[in-house]
């Protein structure tokens, strides 16, 4: 009788750990899709492969030296995308793109922090916002 309560628990055992491990998966990529949706979180991809995700966080540790925010560059050295030829940056709420190649990136390019979490991309020079809310950076 005492070896088939054991058998009992220990499988009731099992099955709490992996509803709790399938329940934190299931609310992790949720948490991750609804902050991706929001922009609070940058996707950085290298040729169609997600090598990073940034927020507001990680952005200001990275351009600490600016309060507005790190430069294009500094992003894209943080993240470790080294080689590539074109940068595409995409905004969330307007579906905004910016493309530019390797040669017209410049430190006037800034990942420009606003209060609800999510950052625009502007050009310092010209002060005129490229990408409103920043939602993803894929380097080809």
């Amino acid at each position: 009788m005492q070896g088939k309560d054991f058998r009992k628990r220990l499988i009731i055992g099992v099955f709490i750990i992996l509803a709790i491990i399938g329940c934190a998966y299931l609310t992790e990529n949720i948490s991750t899709a609804l902050s991706l949706k929001s922009a609070k979180v940058i996707k950085v991809l290298d040729n169609n492969k997600t090598i990073a995700y940034l927020d507001s966080g990680v952005l200001k540790k990275i351009g600490s030296k600016d309060p507005k925010g790190p430069t294009l560059t500094a992003v894209l050295n943080a993240t470790g995308a080294e080689l590539f030829d074109e940068i595409t940056v995409k905004g969330a709420k307007n579906s905004t793109i910016y493309s530019i190649n390797r040669g017209q990136l410049n430190d006037n390019l800034v990942c420009s922090l606003n209060e609800d979490g999510t950052a625009d991309l502007i050009d310092q020079s010209s002060s005129q916002i490229l990408v409103k809310s920043i939602n993803e950076i894929d380097v080809k």
